[in-house]
């Protein structure tokens, strides 16, 4: 299970905040830009191995700690093509959902997740 944290407006802050979460045996994620800061400590899985995502092409990024359940209808919904599914990680996939239906892609996943 992965602790995640989000700063807004003191991204300065983040080394404290992720010092105070628990370390999951594994060394903080952690990003920033500006006055938004992210991170997150945990074990992650092997679908989820970084409380983070990234998705540059379109300026967007997310903490996240995340099982997704039936990934298969998910990558038809988001047109992952099937020699990558394997490859592609829940967070990741989570960010996918988020730049397709934004705000309403909680309505399109299954499974449990924090981000």
């Amino acid at each position: 299970m992965n602790a995640i944290c989000g700063l807004l407006g003191a991204p300065e802050g983040l080394p404290d905040v992720l010092a105070a979460l628990p370390d999951g045996g594994r060394q903080p994620d952690e990003w920033t830009d500006g006055a938004v800061a992210l991170g997150g400590r945990g074990g992650g899985s092997d679908r989820s191995p970084s409380c983070l995502a990234f998705d540059r092409a379109r300026g967007l990024a997310a903490v996240a700690e995340v099982r997704l359940d039936d990934r298969p209808a998910l990558c038809d919904a988001l047109g992952v093509p099937p020699r990558e599914r394997d490859e592609v990680a829940d967070g990741a996939l989570l960010l996918k959902a988020y730049a397709r239906w934004g705000q309403d892609c909680p309505n399109h996943l299954l499974g449990d997740y924090a981000f």
